[in-house]
């Protein structure tokens, strides 16, 4: 075995621990967690820590996180090698520019300084740079962790196969313990959060306890140690330039920084005597305009609460419009402020460029190509630190307001002479989340979350930290109600699984049950290792044969129906003796009877979609075929009736996809919705009960509110009872 390097600080003998002893010869993401149960389990009591990787990725420290304290205080060594690059190809293009060996060199030192220069925010303003970043810096700067980048000597493609990669792709690895036992591994896997805990990877481990393993121990060692000494005649081995360790030793922080808190963002209140510069109270604005009642009431209730809080209103019932005469009234009121407006998607970014320039408001694009808005935007916040000027408002993808891009430039805005400033956050949903929230800058003191479902039966409260509290409700029933959203007639197919995916489906199911120890209820520690298998079994169901089957009889009965949407999964279905996407299976079939149709998924582009949208408008377009895409936030008033081959437990997902049929339009008096049940399979077993169960619960759900409740609730109860168990009333949450 290679001689190991000496250590800078020498630790107590200790024997390892019976967990280390007991290491499972190999480890699959699935059944286990490899960054858990082996990476993080040998880090909390190694000594040394030697790894050849393809790729290395900051979310790694996610694995290494529990074993830290153990890693800082007790003086561990962690080398990483890996490859230098994400794009081998591109690699070999930069290159092919270098006219002479020392040209490449550099070319390459640079690459590699780059690179771990930003993995700790050498380039990011300081605000922005996270726990994660501050770790790797401290890491580096105190010479815990090395990191090392291998370049194969050979960099053209092989012209007979030009996609061939040329890069570093070892994956193996070994940790030394303080009394000199060894354990090493090889596999699949890369240095990341991804591979050691989401994708389907696996890892050999060898033991240098177990006499069968020593050769195979003594040459993955042998390997990974000529790898890192530079002896590998095969390939070039980089260090981190003297330059780019003084860098992130200046930029490192003094002590090992702490994981943050989950906390509330600061918040500046209105009357804060310590808000620095002009507009310490906010302006008061008088809220009126060509708005229905409840829209006048829904702004009345965020003036008392501050200008803070979020609107539930069902889809259809005007929050765009609701929420533009607030915007309208903030920019008399405060023509220097900043309004943003987020959302998540360029369809509906479009939809409020256009109701913007409608009432009359100055609007810029935020997404898209970043040379397009950078230097503008740049220019326009600057400006706003010289003088009160007047500024357009931002409506900005929430891709890009979280990106480090485009924080930096809204940073600006903290010296701006002007300091009352507003930020619309549509579909505001999107941001429960406590590491999303907490990059909303806290000087946006107007603030106002849209959404028909702020939070889902599953979810945090969150969006309280930032945005307050719900502070105005006109929900789904509210709205068809009060005659601002059409009525509906729910329908409902129950099928079955078949005898191929029943097996499937209670396969999957065990093995859940042999992680979380059931099938309905699980811990938050378990969500990693059988998410995989949550997200197979929703194929299978919303993939289910009999349903296309089904639709096929049903429309063969009908003409074609303008105005109407087929909602399918991301499943793979057999349609006519292939094995093709469901959307695909869908597309063909309709198209056999008769129907012209289009598809609008995340393989559409924006242009492409929008002109679908219009085509659908016109009727030129009978259907609309969608997987997600046209969940929210798109405008389509004209759409009569939908189909629900797919469907998630979500309420939010129900009420949302409901709200696309339910908007009112000229001549449409009723809306309808087809939706597919499935309610067991081939044999009877305690999964497809509980499948039954979730299905039915649904379907309870989306009557509730139908015009034929009172025809269809009962024969919902009615089949429950079939299935085994009964649904009531107070069932359908």
């Amino acid at each position: 075995m290679a001689i190991m390097p000496k250590r800078a600080i020498l630790l107590k003998l200790k024997m390892v621990s019976e967990k280390i002893k007991n290491l499972k010869d190999r480890y699959k993401n699935g059944y286990d967690n490899i960054g858990k149960d082996l990476i993080g389990s040998c880090l909390k009591e190694c000594k040394l820590y030697r790894r050849g990787t393809a790729f290395f990725s900051g979310s790694a420290l996610m694995s290494w996180a529990e074993a830290m304290s153990h890693v800082v205080n007790d003086g561990v060594k962690i080398e990483i090698m890996c490859s230098p690059v994400v794009s081998d190809r591109h690699l070999v293009e930069i290159l092919k520019e270098n006219n002479t060996e020392d040209q490449k060199r550099k070319t390459i030192q640079k690459l590699t300084d780059s690179i771990v220069l930003t993995a700790v925010g050498f380039e990011m303003n300081s605000e922005r740079r996270d726990y994660r970043s501050q770790l790797l810096a401290y890491l580096v700067a105190t010479n815990t962790l090395e990191f090392r980048f291998a370049i194969p000597k050979s960099y053209d493609f092989p012209e007979e196969k030009p996609d061939d990669r040329n890069l570093y792709h070892v994956k193996m690895g070994y940790f030394v313990f303080n009394d000199d036992s060894v354990v090493a591994f090889e596999g699949s896997v890369n240095e990341s959060d991804s591979a050691y805990q989401y994708n389907t990877e696996s890892a050999q481990v060898f033991k240098s306890w177990v006499s069968q393993d020593a050769k195979r121990l003594k040459d993955l060692v042998d390997d990974v140690d000529t790898d890192w000494a530079g002896d590998n005649p095969y390939i070039e081995v980089y260090c981190l330039s003297n330059e780019a360790l003084d860098l992130i030793k200046k930029l490192s922080p003094s002590q090992r920084p702490q994981p943050p808190k989950v906390i509330a963002p600061p918040v500046v209140k209105p009357d804060d005597p310590n808000d620095e510069g002009e507009g310490g109270e906010l302006p008061q604005i008088t809220l009126s305009g060509g708005l229905r009642p409840y829209q006048i009431e829904a702004l009345e209730l965020w003036k008392q609460n501050n200008f803070r809080g979020i609107l539930e209103m069902a889809t259809g019932t005007g929050k765009t419009r609701t929420a533009i005469e607030a915007l309208r009234k903030f920019k008399e009121k405060v023509p220097a402020g900043l309004a943003v407006v987020t959302v998540p998607y360029q369809n509906l970014a479009e939809q409020w460029i256009a109701a913007l320039n409608d009432a009359g408001l100055d609007s810029m694009r935020v997404y898209d190509n970043f040379n397009d808005w950078s230097k503008r935007l740049s220019n326009i916040l600057l400006s706003s630190q010289l003088a009160k000027t007047k500024l357009p408002t931002l409506v900005v993808v929430e891709k890009t307001f979280n990106s480090n891009k485009f924080q930096e430039i809204l940073s600006l805005l903290k010296r701006a002479k002007e300091k009352n400033h507003l930020i619309v956050a549509d579909e505001c949903h999107h941001f429960n989340k406590p590491n999303i929230l907490s990059a909303i800058p806290d000087f946006f003191k107007f603030r106002l979350g849209l959404s028909a479902t702020p939070y889902d039966q599953f979810s945090e409260h969150y969006l309280d930290l930032y945005f307050d509290s719900i502070i105005f409700t006109f929900n789904l029933k509210d709205a068809i109600a009060n005659n601002f959203l059409t009525k509906y007639r729910y329908n409902f197919f129950p099928v079955r699984l078949n005898d191929e995916e029943s097996a499937q489906y209670n396969e999957l199911t065990q093995k859940i049950i042999s992680i979380a120890g059931g099938e309905e209820i699980f811990a938050p520690s378990v969500w990693p290792m059988i998410r995989p298998f949550l997200s197979k079994r929703s194929r299978i169901v919303a993939g289910c044969a009999e349903k296309l089957t089904v639709l096929q009889g049903h429309l063969s009965e009908k003409k074609p129906v303008p105005h109407t949407l087929f909602y399918c999964g991301t499943s793979t279905v057999e349609f006519e003796g292939d094995d093709i996407r469901q959307v695909e299976a869908l597309s063909m079939m309709l198209n056999q009877l008769g129907w012209k149709t289009s598809r609008i998924t995340a393989d559409e582009s924006l242009s492409t979609r929008e002109q679908l949208l219009d085509m659908f408008s016109r009727k030129e377009v009978d259907g609309l075929i969608s997987i997600k895409v046209l969940d929210e936030g798109i405008d389509i008033p004209a759409c009569e009736g939908a189909y629900l081959l797919a469907s998630q437990a979500s309420d939010r997902q129900g009420i949302q996809r409901r709200g696309r049929i339910l908007r009112r339009a000229e001549g449409k008096e009723l809306a309808y919705l087809y939706d597919f049940l499935v309610i067991g399979g081939s044999n009877a077993s305690r999964s497809m009960t509980n499948l039954a169960k979730k299905e039915l619960k649904r379907a309870y759900n989306f009557t509730k509110d139908s015009i034929n409740f009172n025809d269809v609730g009962p024969k919902l109860e009615e089949l429950a009872v079939q299935c085994g168990f009964t649904l009531e009333a107070g069932d359908e949450k």
